[in-house]
């Protein structure tokens, strides 16, 4: 796929499938391939580019694996603070994680039962009005210092 063939995907416990990259991600994945010669068995992983080098210059998107909420919010304040041009502060993490989601920023992923994966819009304008607009209404304010 990474070169925009197809791959061939024979589980143990189903039929086979057949992957390709959909139109204009050709040679956008990221292969982990281990094999284990004394199991007779292959893990191969492909991730996409927009997980492991997110654009922040323009409107994309990236993801976040969930494995916890605390480890999940840290994430999403790392690509926030990455993507807007007005300090974050981590503060802000837990009115951030939930106001992006109320603003359809942030939103589970459909994926097999034992992964959780939140999609991120990487709009900048969007996330900006989130900040200020809760700077504005007292929802959230500057940290104080000491």
């Amino acid at each position: 796929m990474t070169k925009g063939d197809i791959a061939n995907c024979v589980p143990w416990d189903a039929p086979a499938v057949e992957l390709t990259a959909v139109e204009g991600n050709t040679g956008m994945y990221t292969s982990y391939m281990q094999n284990i010669p004394e199991a007779k068995f292959t893990s191969l992983i492909m991730i996409h580019d927009l997980l492991t080098k997110p654009n922040y210059n323009g409107d994309s998107t990236t993801f976040i694996f969930h494995i916890s909420d605390e480890q999940a919010m840290v994430q999403l304040l790392h690509h926030i603070t990455k993507l807007v041009k007005v300090p974050v502060f981590p503060e802000w993490t837990s009115y951030l994680w939930y106001a992006g989601q109320t603003a359809m920023l942030l939103r589970p992923t459909r994926t097999s039962d034992d992964i959780k994966l939140y999609t991120v819009i990487l709009d900048c304008d969007a996330w900006t009005r989130l900040i200020t607009g809760a700077l504005a209404k007292g929802i959230t304010s500057l940290p104080t210092t000491s």
